[in-house]
């Protein structure tokens, strides 16, 4: 006889449970928090640097480049190349548009005659002595060239475009840039010009000197340690770098007292945790107990709802989807037998449906029978048209059919409207027997040539013609139906729910069947021209469904 395990009961485990969780929990954290804690701190601080600084980079790359367009843009405007100042305006107006707020652009000849300024007072600013050589084909880009904007604003990038025998010079101010950095990220973000050998803030914009002063110390490497973090991005397309650094020693300061305040929280939360361990096993087991004893008393077909009504909001949970699957087991029972009930009727109405398409197949073949007798060949071979078609429609055995059997039931309905409208329907129809074995959803070539027919060519005068074509491009099966009759409204060619508003619910139900079977692998377009005619194409992948 095998000996019997010792065992311990749920309210133990659940006490001593909740206690080694809290000192497992707890001491390795203490631990961890006590060796790496600064370091941590550190390269997070340095990370969210890091962050802060190529998201400036990027916003600070995106808007120079942003004028550097509307420069080049700008320079080849013939307006520039004639020198025609109203032109210039005009035109500076219809490229730059908003950016002429937080820039200005000036248009100086090679005598230094200012031929356009977005600024009146731009005329006296010496366009003669500022840098050039961005070149016919180039932008080039500087920041030695600084004063006050027209509302006060300093000046912080230029940027230079020959124009022929034209300079364009746009300066571009610094308040926009204040607004990419986040205090609590980055104290100060400068750009450095290597070529010109001068730094700016981007932030605190009267600052501006020389790479020589060593105002900007190591500003040009990535540092970690110390109480400083520093971050630089290359700008290599402008020849610049941005460099941001971040003032640590608040945060460390702060640090550290959190450090012995979360001691003592610590201490405080496992001599707490202690004591309401045993609290909360006692308030677990007592519901469990009762819940166990509800269970044991559901036998045979007894499938009342319970209720325990216990005070522990999980437990009062489990309780509610226990008495839930109670009701769910019975309501099931019920509708099992109820679906049996309806099984048993639905079985009953389809005999009884197959009886109406029996006479209707019967009835054809009579007339068939009488139109050969008679010799009436049009008569015999659209009654044998009609049978094919019916049989096609009250089929329902299968919601698919090989694309060759879609071409037939096409052919057939054909001859209906052909021997219908005699010489007037003119047809060209071509099938790629190649994809004859392709299987697609019934029913979606015939209601498009149906569509054609009813709502684009009936309504229109003297001959029609119509074009029905299905070939392959790649892996696609590509059916075309083309009309020239009498087209669609604007309004509803972009939105398929107006289609079968508008009258049109053999497109909307192909369009729909289509995309339920094929999901957004099938292409459904449809072109028309007033008075011209219809173009509906569509393009199936040949994977879904596979070729028999």
């Amino acid at each position: 006889m095998a000996t019997r395990r010792p065992t311990t009961s749920f309210f133990t485990r659940i006490v001593l449970a909740i206690i080694l969780t809290c000192v497992i929990a707890i001491l390795p954290v203490a631990v961890f928090i006590y060796i790496y804690g600064d370091e941590l701190t550190r390269d997070n601080l340095y990370d969210q640097l890091s962050v802060s600084m190529d998201d400036i980079r990027i916003r600070f790359t995106e808007t120079l480049d942003g004028y550097s367009g509307a420069l080049e843009a700008y320079a080849a405007l013939p307006e520039v190349v004639s020198g025609d100042s109203l032109a210039l305006a005009k035109a500076g107006q219809l490229v730059f548009g908003s950016l002429l707020r937080t820039c200005q652009i000036a248009v100086v000849d090679e005598d230094g005659t200012v031929l356009y300024a977005s600024r009146d007072y731009m005329y006296d600013m010496g366009f003669e002595d500022r840098p050039r050589g961005g070149g016919q084909d180039a932008v080039s880009y500087s920041t030695s060239y600084r004063y006050l904007s027209y509302n006060g604003d300093q000046v912080v990038i230029n940027l230079e475009r020959d124009a022929g025998e034209r300079h364009i010079f746009l300066d571009v101010i610094g308040s926009q840039f204040i607004r990419y950095a986040d205090p609590a990220l980055v104290n100060e973000v400068c750009l450095l010009d290597e070529e010109d050998g001068m730094v700016s803030s981007l932030i605190h914009l009267d600052d501006y000197r020389p790479l020589s002063s060593g105002w900007v110390f190591s500003y040009t490497l990535n540092q970690r340690g110390g109480d400083v973090l520093i971050a630089s991005r290359a700008l290599p397309e402008y020849g610049m770098s941005l460099v941001g650094y971040l003032d640590i020693s608040p945060y460390m300061t702060s640090l550290n007292r959190f450090y012995a305040l979360l001691v003592v929280v610590l201490l405080s939360a496992f001599l707490i945790s202690a004591a309401l361990a045993v609290i909360l096993a006692r308030s677990l087991v007592r519901p469990i107990h009762e819940l166990v004893a509800a269970m044991d008393e559901v036998r045979g077909d007894d499938l009342a709802p319970r209720s325990l009504h216990s005070h522990i909001r999980e437990m009062d949970q489990l309780d509610g989807r226990f008495s839930q699957m109670l009701t769910r087991i019975g309501m099931l029972v019920r509708q099992s037998e109820e679906e049996k009930e309806r099984v048993r009727d639905a079985e009953r109405k389809a005999l009884e449906a197959q009886m109406n398409p029996h006479f209707l197949f019967n009835t054809l073949n009579v007339i068939r029978s009488m139109a050969r007798m008679a010799g009436e060949k049009d008569i015999e071979d659209i009654t044998t048209r009609l049978g094919r078609l019916l049989r096609y429609a009250v089929d329902n055995r299968q919601s698919t059919e090989r694309l060759e059997t879609s071409w037939i039931m096409v052919d057939s309905y054909l001859g209906i409207q052909k021997v219908r409208f005699a010489d007037r329907l003119e047809t060209a129809c071509s099938f790629d027997p190649s994809l004859k074995d392709v299987v697609t959803p019934k029913l979606i070539i015939q209601p498009l040539v149906e569509n054609a027919i009813i709502h684009g060519l009936e309504p229109k005068a003297g001959s029609w013609h119509l074009t029905i074509d299905v070939h392959r491009e790649g892996q696609e099966a590509v059916i075309l139906v083309e009309d020239d009759g009498v087209g669609f409204d604007d309004s509803i060619l972009g939105d398929i729910q107006a289609l079968e508003a508008a009258g049109h619910t053999g497109l909307y139900n192909v369009y729909k069947r289509l995309e339920l079977y094929y999901g957004k692998n099938v292409s459904f377009q449809i072109e028309s021209v007033r008075g011209a005619g219809t173009k509906v194409s569509l393009r199936i992948p040949l994977e879904k469904g596979g070729e028999e």
